[in-house]
C-alpha cells in the first residue's frame, strides 16, 4: 500500500515517518501539499520500503529453516511442508516424533492443530471452573 501511494504522488501523499506528521498536517491545514513535497514524501516511502525489504532479506538469508515435507497439500496433487521452530524449547506437531503410520498430509496437520487448540481451551475452562469452585467454597 505504501508503494502504491508513493507511485501516485501526484495525487496522493504518503507519510511513513512520524517526524513528518506535524509539517504534513500543517501543510494540509494551510491548503495542501505541493507536488514537490509529495514527491519528497514518496522518495522517503520508497526508501522505507527498501529498508524493510532489506531487513527481511537479511533475516531470511541468515536462516535456513528446518522443515518437514508433508505427504501432500490440501489436495493430493499439491505439495506441502511445515517449518519447524528454531527454538530448542519449541513444542508442537512439527517437533513431535511420529512412531508409525503414513506421513501427515496438510489436512492431517490442520486437524491435529485443531485438537491442540481444543485441548488448550478445555484446560483453561477447567482452571476457571476450579477457581470459581474454590471461591464459592471460601464464601460458603
Amino acid at each position: 500500500m505504501i508503494r502504491a501511494a508513493a507511485k501516485n504522488f501526484k495525487w496522493v501523499s504518503v507519510v511513513v515517518s512520524p517526524k513528518d506528521y506535524r509539517s504534513t498536517g500543517e501543510a494540509i491545514s494551510s491548503g495542501g501539499l505541493t507536488e514537490k513535497r509529495r514527491f519528497s514524501l514518496a522518495k522517503k516511502a520508497f526508501g522505507h520500503c527498501a529498508e524493510y525489504d532489506q531487513t527481511i532479506f537479511e533475516t531470511l538469508s541468515e536462516k535456513t529453516p528446518e522443515h518437514d515435507s508433508l505427504r501432500y497439500g490440501e489436495n493430493p496433487h499439491q505439495q506441502a511442508f511445515v517449518v519447524k521452530g528454531d527454538m530448542p524449547s519449541s513444542l508442537g506437531i512439527p517437533q513431535a516424533k511420529q512412531h508409525q503410520g503414513k506421513a501427515l498430509s496438510y489436512n492431517n496437520f490442520l486437524g491435529k492443530l485443531g485438537l491442540i487448540k481444543i485441548n488448550h481451551n478445555i484446560i483453561i475452562l477447567l482452571q476457571i471452573s476450579l477457581l470459581i469452585q474454590s471461591k464459592v467454597n471460601l464464601i460458603g
